[in-house]
């Protein structure tokens, strides 16, 4: 099932199609909260200074959209897939997260390879 979703960031705000993954149990290793993966594409659209290059290494993302706007609320998420070994997400809280009237949690993860290969959503979030 595809939703969308909307998400604000500093006064920005971006609508993206996001498929419903029960599968995608990613959580916020502090609060426990659900997060939202979106793919490089739509996180460009909510950072224009975004490299989407420099996703494949986040800490350095990190450090580089830290640089541009020092107000950004980034982190590192660990994740793991089965299959492949884990890794680390580049984390954002954005200002608000909502599916309709929906208010979900605000820390996304951005995946450095887009989500779907015929472009038919930008990201990815557990049941609402």
């Amino acid at each position: 099932e595809r939703v969308d979703l909307t998400l604000s960031l500093g006064g920005r705000q971006v609508r993206v199609t996001a498929l419903r993954d029960t599968g995608n149990g990613l959580k916020d290793p502090l609060t426990g909260q659900a997060v939202t993966v979106i793919g490089p594409g739509a996180a460009k659209k909510l950072l224009p200074g975004l490299d989407r290059a420099a996703l494949a290494d986040p800490a350095s993302a990190m450090e580089n959209l830290l640089r541009q706007a020092p107000g950004l609320r980034l982190r590192l998420i660990p994740y793991g897939t089965v299959g492949r070994e884990g890794g680390l997400l580049l984390g954002l809280r954005c200002d608000r997260v909502t599916a309709g009237k929906e208010r979900l949690g605000e820390l996304i993860a951005i995946s450095p390879t887009e989500l779907s290969e015929n472009g038919s959503y930008e990201a990815l979030t557990g049941g609402i």
